[in-house]
């Protein structure tokens, strides 16, 4: 039963990932090796013996043989690496010996699609697997810091290039920073005059407004109120809450001057809220207006 529900969980793991390698962020070349390796179609030596091939293994940094679990995860050159992006992430990494899950928990951490932390790991697979033929096709000696200094040019040809944006480093700027990125805010403000017209004679304008942190999410709002003359006669805020309660909490909060005898004039940017001040309160002489 644990085996089945492993090999489940594996499968459905899987099928998101093979959504995730064709990112923009990476070749189409590093997307096919992904694709490859997740699938189990890399030919490591290891591979190769199970299919029948008689061959000596011996992984290219260590005397180990080579496998794609030592190859891509624990080996002596390729551990350095992650442990230092890691390390530069501020992240734990998971125990395991399973490249698919290891993506996955890379993931997980994401902060949406096409996230840094998601093109990381992959950069690290390819590059690894480059250094890896570099080794045993060119005689060259392998080197971790190679790997990294690899994966960094990635990283910031397409930061320089505008290829990857701000909101791919959403958490995760401090990372850029330490590679001399300068990856500033992809919030943009938009500036819109507002012009405020003064209430008639003995009349009292209530301006308001309201914001939530997700929706729904906790909510806060508040207003201020003026005379004919522009003077300010009281303002007030309440925290709201989860926002589905919103239009509720902050009729409450507006209590104090609904049962007085006023002359009151809402003005707010919210059409519901102005619907339900002037339905709760149709009695009093108010107005409502935008």
């Amino acid at each position: 039963m644990k085996a089945t529900w492993n090999s489940l969980r594996q499968t459905r793991t899987l099928q998101q990932l093979s959504k995730e390698i064709w990112s923009p962020l990476i070749t189409p070349t590093m997307s096919i090796f992904i694709w490859r390796l997740i699938t189990n179609k890399i030919p490591v030596d290891e591979k190769l013996q199970e299919k029948g091939f008689q061959l000596a293994s011996k992984c290219t940094c260590c005397d180990h043989t080579e496998s794609l679990r030592h190859l891509f995860i624990d080996g002596t050159g390729i551990s350095r690496v992650w442990e230092y992006f890691a390390k530069k992430l501020n992240m734990n990494l998971p125990r395991t010996d399973n490249i698919v899950l290891l993506l996955n928990y890379w993931r997980i951490s994401a902060l949406g699609a096409n996230h840094i932390r998601m093109i990381l790991p992959m950069l690290i697979l390819w590059f690894g697997w480059l250094e890896r033929n570099d080794v045993k096709h060119r005689n060259k000696k392998f080197n971790p810091e190679r790997i990294i200094w690899k994966v960094h040019q990635h990283i910031v040809t397409i930061s320089k290039t505008k290829i990857a944006k701000g909101l791919n480093w959403k958490g995760d700027r401090h990372f850029a920073k330490s590679i001399g990125l300068d990856i500033g805010s992809s919030y943009k403000p938009k500036l819109k005059i507002v012009k405020w017209t003064k209430p008639e004679a003995g009349w009292i304008k209530i301006n308001t407004d309201g914001a939530s942190k997700g929706n729904p999410g906790v909510a806060g709002a508040g207003g201020i109120a003026r005379n004919e003359e522009g003077a300010v006669i009281f303002a007030f805020y309440e925290t709201l809450g989860e926002a589905k309660t919103r239009l509720q909490r902050f009729l409450a909060c507006l209590k104090h001057f609904k049962s007085a005898k006023l002359k009151v004039f809402h003005e707010s940017g919210s059409r519901s809220m102005q619907t339900a001040l002037f339905i709760s309160s149709r009695n009093q002489p108010q107005h409502t207006g935008q």
